[in-house]
């Protein structure tokens, strides 16, 4: 007998369809990330709240740096106007290194004996820093306003000397 069956070749066979060899070799893989999503969101839902927290936390620290300045120009301002009227320029306070923590009682507050006694320091070493009794009085400080004409010393009042200005007496 002969045999009329051949072997078939490997180009004889048709292959299986792509989507069956996917499926086949994958159905094993599919039952471990079927269950692997579950560990996963456990590990995320730890992580998403440490990353929440880390971000909270950053938050807070970036108003508690906000908030820190904010008390501390109104303490710098605070002391500058204690020391306004004794001194032409107030932030002359800090040009020999007043520190501000320096000038702070025990609870934060501006302590003004402290700042009394940073001035008296800075207007020893800066004496003309003061202002002048004469710079008082010109600035007004008498409550007179402006300083009186006194007649025949060539003193000139402002309504004079705008009078001379338009070519009025």
């Amino acid at each position: 007998m002969t045999d009329t069956t051949t072997d078939p070749t490997p180009a004889d066979t048709p292959a299986p369809p792509a989507e069956e060899v996917d499926t086949a070799t994958t159905d094993d893989t599919a039952d471990q990330d079927h269950e692997a999503p579950e560990d996963r969101d456990e590990d995320r839902g730890g992580n998403r709240e440490a990353a929440r927290r880390r971000r909270e936390l950053r938050e807070a620290r970036a108003e508690v740096d906000r908030l820190t300045g904010v008390l501390d120009r109104m303490r710098r301002s605070e002391v500058e106007r204690l020391v306004g009227d004794r001194l032409v320029d107030a932030a002359d306070v800090w040009r020999d290194g007043a520190d501000l923590a320096a000038l702070l009682d025990d609870d934060g507050l501006v302590d003004a004996s402290k700042v009394d006694e940073v001035l008296g320091t800075v207007l020893e070493a800066h004496p003309h820093w003061a202002p002048a009794a004469a710079d008082a009085r010109r600035m007004g400080a008498t409550g007179r306003g402006s300083a009186p004409e006194e007649v025949g010393t060539g003193v000139v009042g402002l309504r004079q000397a705008l009078g001379h200005a338009v070519g009025r007496r």
